[in-house]
This record gives structure tokens, sequence and C-alpha cells, in this order.
């Protein structure tokens, strides 16, 4: 028998068919406190449990794993395991249940399905020199050099398909950074006195089409791709105010839409409403103002402008913690999140959810430094609610999960063979380790990149890419990897508060998808 998911209310209750309430009823025991509960009081329950909890209480006994397997409990736990991978389907059958709970849990924990290490291609024979690298939707797009040249490329790689597209053409102009959508490949180029936008439509097989272009007199601060429409941030002279431009792709017009403070660390744009929202933060002694506008896309007029306080504050140690790093924004559908640092010790987490007009906040504090080293390629975002962030002072990575507001630091992430590279350490490695000829520590970091799928860790320089798959639909077999053999013993510490200990979904997940469907 297949079962299927129907419709989850967003308080997490669903309808509980009457003939599981006799059957969970007939084995009740009045020795077992939850089998003798009825289920509309277990469903109140599960709202306090992970997917880990639920296979662990699926184990105690045959009584148990009637309860927990119930469609009900299933779906509950289901419909907040897609919410954090940002996953909006709903329609999701039982069977399939496993996949998710073990993605999710792969994500928290930082125990990907599978890790690879492999060269970066080559171009031409020659070994690539990577500097900037962007990711979506399986494709990864980085600009690189080649040795002996100083000339900037552009290169698309599919890694679904193994498919590469290198050399893209620049029209002889200098290659400054890219952007990468689900549909769009946007090169930032620029001839020595303007910026000139260069985007290419993105298919499968992977390919290349439609390329257009736009050329814009004011430096470029900000740009981000939703849909068909490019939002471009540009730096006016003499003033703290941005203009905002949209590029609107099906009518390759450009239109002016309000402007944007330099206090501005928040924005969401919703291109099927035609609606731009932004925020901006004031900081006072003991609470934080918000200031929210809402922009028309259409006629780039001002709709709406409110103020509010987000949240009271008595730490004065949170108080000043007004930057923001460039690149620290991801859009989940309807929701858009970002982060906010102080130092390596403080970070805050804001989600907007468009949907219902709201704007939240989580703080996540730690005992010792993550990094104080702060650089929009140290940050990846691997859903709307959990984000890894390189930590040079552990050599590993740092989960930060602001569904619990904790941060767990697993150390020791590298490769022997990435340590060898020449260009690979991060800032101040905790050993000594110099540039040849010099008594200077190396300045360069890691550069990490990723979404609910794929973590990828590589740095400028660095001959070598790790790859990690969380997802256990999506492990692709790549040419020339290899498995990772992490360095040990570099500093096996972690932070305040980590993970309960690893859990074994290979021993369960073949016996859960059978016994589910009976």
């Amino acid at each position: 028998m297949q079962v299927t998911y129907g419709q989850i209310s967003s308080d997490g209750e669903g309808d509980i068919d009457e003939n599981q309430k006799d059957a969970l009823a007939a084995g009740r025991s009045h020795h077992d406190i939850i089998g003798s509960l009825p289920l509309e009081l277990v469903v109140l329950l599960v709202e306090y449990l992970d997917e880990i909890d639920i296979v662990r209480s699926q184990r105690v006994s045959k009584r148990w794993y009637e309860i927990f397997s119930c469609e009900t409990i299933i779906q509950n736990v289901l419909f907040r395991t897609l919410a954090v991978l940002g996953r909006e389907t709903t329609n999701v059958a039982a069977v399939n249940a496993m996949t998710y709970f073990r993605w999710h849990h792969g994500l928290k924990s930082a125990r990907p399905v599978k890790k690879v290490l492999l060269p970066w291609p080559d171009d031409d024979g020659l070994k690539p020199r990577v500097w900037k690298m962007m990711y979506c939707s399986r494709r990864l797009g980085y600009v690189y050099t080649l040795p002996g040249s100083s000339e900037r490329r552009a290169a698309l790689w599919d890694l679904e398909t193994g498919n590469r597209l290198t050399q893209i053409d620049t029209d002889n102009m200098s290659l400054d950074a890219i952007r990468l959508s689900d549909r769009y490949l946007v090169l930032i180029l620029s001839d020595g006195i303007d910026t000139v936008l260069e985007v290419w439509e993105i298919h499968r097989p992977l390919r290349l089409e439609n390329r257009r272009k736009k050329r814009f007199s004011s430096r470029l601060s900000r740009l981000s791709v939703d849909k068909d429409k490019v939002f471009i941030f540009t730096d006016a002279v003499g003033s703290r105010l941005q203009p905002i431009k949209v590029w609107d792709l099906r009518s390759d017009q450009v239109r002016m839409v309000g402007t944007l403070s330099a206090k501005t660390s928040l924005w969401h744009a919703d291109a099927d409403e035609d609606m731009l929202v932004t925020f901006e933060f004031y900081w006072s002694t003991y609470r934080l103002e918000v200031q929210q506008n809402k922009w028309s896309l259409t006629d780039g007029e001002l709709v709406d402008r409110r103020n509010f306080c987000l949240q009271q504050f008595y730490d004065e140690s949170r108080l000043g913690l007004a930057k923001s790093v460039d690149g620290w924004r991801r859009s989940y559908g309807r929701k858009t999140v970002s982060q906010l640092i102080k130092d390596g010790y403080t970070t805050m987490h804001i989600m907007y959810d468009y949907a219902i007009d709201r704007l939240s906040l989580r703080w996540i504090d730690c005992d010792e430094p993550i990094n104080f080293l702060i650089h929009a390629d140290e940050c990846g975002f691997l859903g709307p609610r959990i984000i890894y962030r390189w930590t040079h002072e552990h050599m590993g990575v740092a989960v930060l999960n602001t569904a619990t507001g904790t941060a767990t630091v697993h150390p020791n992430q590298l490769d022997m063979r990435q340590v060898n590279a020449y260009n690979l350490m991060g800032a101040r490695p905790p050993f000594e380790l110099r540039h040849q000829g010099t008594s200077e520590p190396m300045d360069r970091y890691a550069r990490v990149f990723g979404d609910q799928e794929v973590f990828g860790v590589a740095n400028e320089g660095g001959t070598y890419l790790q790859l990690w798959f969380f997802n256990p639909d999506f492990v692709p077999d790549l040419p020339d990897t290899e498995p990772v053999r992490p360095v040990e013993n570099w500093n096996n510490h972690q932070l305040a508060i980590s993970s309960s200990g690893p859990f074994d979904f290979d021993e369960f997940n073949g016996s859960f998808s059978q016994r589910i469907s009976r």
C-alpha cells in the first residue's frame, strides 16, 4: 500500500483518520504511558521531537513502532523537515520519508552521504587558479586564471552531468565577478570606464544562449537575480543612499526603483508580485529599531513604510551589532534570510517571510570564536535555518543551526592533499605554515559554497575541490574523484554545544521503507 500525505497546516496538525484511532487504541497497554495516550496527544508530543527521536522511538517496541509509524505523525515530522530543507513539496510518499530524514540529519551534523576530493578540471592542459565561486541548482560557476596569465576567465560546471563550459566570451573586458541563478549566468565586467553586465540563459544539456548586455556608469555595490529580474544596487557619489535599478530580462528594460540605505542589511524581492521589501536597522541602547520599506517594481514608487522595534535587548555585549557581509543573504521562495555579525562570537540570523509579512531573528552565541576574519565566501547557506561557516581557528566547518540557536564546530576537515597545495591554507592557521622564502603567515582563506544538496570547500589558488553530497538521491559519479582523507589532530576541540552523537541511518533505512508500506 502506497501512503501519501495530505495537506498539513502551519501548526503541524493534520487530519487523523478514525481507523488509525481504533487500530492504535486496540493495542494500548496499561504499562505503556505513550501507548495509552490518545493519538491526538501523541501528535502534540511529536512537536518536540525531531526525525532522530522518531526513528529511535520506533525501535523501542512493536507498539511504539505502530504509533510512531502512523501517517499523521510521520507527515507531521516530515512537514517540519521539508521546511528546514527549504522545500515546498508536501505530497511526499511515506516510503520516501527516510530520504528526507537522513538528508536533514546529515545537514545538521555535517555527515554527508558522500565526501569526495577532486582536482579542478584543466583548461587547455593547464591547472586553473580559482578566485570566485557561485553555486546554484547543481551548477558551479567560477572565475579563474591560468599560470602565466592575469586574464580572468569564467566557467560553468554542471555537477549532475559533469559537463563544463570554459572560456566564456567576455569581449576582451575585465571580469570582476559572476552571479548565478537557476536560469541565468551574470558576468560583471569592466571596460575601464563603465560596468557592463552580461547575462546568459542557461539550458540543459549545458549550454548558454540569448546573451544580453547593459552598461552602467556607476559602480555596482550589490547584485542579485530573482527569476527574470536582475536587482542592481549602485553607488551614488557623495551620498549614503544607493539607487536601486531593476533589469527586467523579459522586456529588456531597466527601471529605477527607490534607494537603499547603508544601514540596509536585508531585502526581499518578489518577482511574481512585482514588489521589493527592504529593511534598515537602527541600534539603540536596549532595542533594535527597524524601518521597513515596500517598493513597487511596476512604477518604482514607495508603496508602504513602517517603523517598529523588533526585540528588546538587555545584553550590552550585543549592542552595536550592525555589520553585515555582502553575500550573506539567500532567498528560499517567499522567505529571505541574512546574517549580521559582531565578532567571532556572536551572530544574528534574520528571516523575512513575505507570505505573512513577518521579520524574525535568532541569536547564536558561542563561548569561543568561530572566525574573526569575515568574508562572503566563507559562509554557505545550506537551508533557511542551517548555515555552514568556515573557521580558520579549527580548520573545519561550523554548523549554525538557527532552529536550536546552537553552533557546532567540526574541526580538521581539510584533506592532506589540500594542505600540501601551496595556496590553500586559511589565514593564520593553528600551526606554523609559512610562505616560501618569507616569515609571514599565509593570508589566504578557504572558500565555501553550497545549498541543501551540496557543500564545497576550496580556496583562493587551490588546486583541489572537496565536495559533500547530502541528498541521498543526488550523488553524481564525477571523474577523477577520490575519497577524502582529512588531516587529524590539528585541534580536537568543539564549541559549547554540539550534536548528541552520530546516528546510523543505514541500519534502519531498508526496514523502514518496507514496514511503513505494509
